[in-house]
């Protein structure tokens, strides 16, 4: 749920500052794609968890 939050939240400050930017010659968008690439890799990692978790996996959910 946190990566979601943290991926939405990526996206959403991305498409303001998008907005901003438009009106002036600063580069802004690296705090944004930051947390679009934090909350994937968070997503994903707990993603596979949750599925080793249902399957009772003991690699999956180490690794």
């Amino acid at each position: 749920v946190c990566g979601l939050g943290i991926l939405t939240l990526g996206v959403i400050v991305h498409l303001r500052v998008t907005e901003v930017t438009d009106h002036i010659d600063t580069n802004l968008t690296f705090p944004s794609i930051t947390l679009i690439v934090i909350g994937s890799i968070i997503f994903v990692i707990s993603f596979f968890g949750c599925c080793g978790a249902i399957r009772e996996s003991h690699c999956m959910i180490i690794t």
